[in-house]
């Protein structure tokens, strides 16, 4: 069976909460996806904070499409690319940054081979820097 669309993006969810989890985060899974959640990260510090992901995966970087016009608030958009297995993350504050242009038929995240260059040198590589910001260290 050659695999679908839905299949392959559910294969890069698996992988990168597999990466998340094995990076100690504690992270919950929906079991209805219709509100492009794919699943919450829990921080419990001295308070119980939820932070909703989204994942988006590609063969590369360059052939992740997205419209980054859903994220939201404290919402984590997770990037992963299959042949670098690697995983890139922004928050909504962070977009705007790197992707300004307004949603074509195929969104706005485009990631030319200058840009991952410098997204994979930058705090957006190191998950150690999302823990920093959601208060996990």
């Amino acid at each position: 069976m050659k695999p679908t669309r839905f299949r392959i993006g559910k294969s890069y969810e698996t992988i990168v909460n597999g990466i998340l989890m094995q990076s100690g985060f504690d992270i919950y899974l929906p079991i209805v996806d219709d509100k492009g959640i794919d699943g919450v990260i829990r921080v419990d510090k001295k308070s119980v904070k939820h932070y909703d992901f989204q994942v988006k995966g590609g063969k590369t970087f360059a052939r992740i499409r997205a419209n980054t016009d859903w994220i939201y608030g404290d919402m984590i958009l997770f990037l992963y690319s299959l042949e670098d297995n690697k995983l890139l993350w922004f928050q909504y504050k962070d977009l705007n940054r790197y992707f300004k242009d307004k949603p074509g038929d195929w969104g706005n995240l485009f990631i030319n081979s200058n840009l991952k260059n410098r997204l994979l040198k930058s705090k957006f590589s190191n998950l150690n820097n999302l823990k920093k910001r959601i208060g996990m260290i």
